[in-house]
């Protein structure tokens, strides 16, 4: 179990090569083509720790500020592709934490409010996620 994520951290350190991206990706499939784990199982106990949970969240913002974060990287510590990594997500996971917060979590809010069952395309609802009026109070029963 532990080789696919060995293949992977090898891949990191070298060279992009074709090769390399073959391996990487075959790395990352590689727990997924061994079949349905059971509950117990320590390897996807760990998939459901905190951190990766928080990674997780926040990983569409941090695909779109990685860039920033290696070039913070790079200008900063020394050359080594091991500190380029780690100071990368040191300073891209705040970067993105705060996108995901201010951005992503306003417009998954706002995307709520459209009807995704309607066929002929998206209709806005004046109705918040509860079901009640924006801006109103609910009414007391009578």
């Amino acid at each position: 179990m532990g080789s696919p994520i060995a293949l992977i951290l090898v891949c990191w350190l070298r060279k992009q090569a074709a090769i390399v991206v073959f391996l990487e990706s075959f790395g990352s499939v590689t727990p997924d083509l061994s079949g349905r784990r059971e509950r117990g199982d320590r390897l996807f106990a760990v998939l459901d720790s905190i951190v990766v949970r928080f990674f997780g969240r926040i990983s569409y913002s941090f695909y779109l500020l990685h860039m920033i974060g290696l070039s913070l990287a790079v200008r900063t510590v020394p050359p080594s592709s091991i500190l380029y990594f780690v100071f990368g997500v040191a300073y891209t996971a705040p970067m993105a934490w705060l996108s995901w917060r201010l951005v992503e979590k306003q417009f998954i809010s706002l995307g709520r409010r459209f009807d995704v069952n309607h066929f002929a395309g998206a209709s806005f609802h004046p109705r918040g996620a509860g079901g009640q009026e924006v801006g109103h109070e609910p009414e007391a029963a009578s």
